[in-house]
């Protein structure tokens, strides 16, 4: 049986961990040039078209990459409108 105060202390610990990581996250994104994203975005594109067709990954992870590829495709298109691109 489960001791419903461990679960909540891990549920909050996770809580906790999640709005640090979120903190962290957006300082680096502000932090980020142009072309520092467009770099990781073309290893991540060459990273799927190496290893993507080969390995065997479950509908969940290529629906993960499908939404984050997508993501960055609408990112450059706002970029390219904003003329910061």
């Amino acid at each position: 049986m489960l001791d419903k105060k461990l679960v909540r202390q891990l549920v909050e610990g996770h809580r906790v961990a999640n709005a640090v990581q979120f903190r962290e996250r957006a300082r680096w994104l502000q932090r980020l040039t142009p072309q520092e994203a467009r770099q990781i975005f073309d290893a991540l594109c060459a990273t799927w078209q190496t290893l993507g067709a080969r390995q065997p990954l479950g509908d969940l992870e290529k629906r993960r990459i499908q939404f984050l590829i997508e993501r960055r495709r609408r990112f450059d298109a706002l970029a390219r409108r904003q003329g910061t691109k």
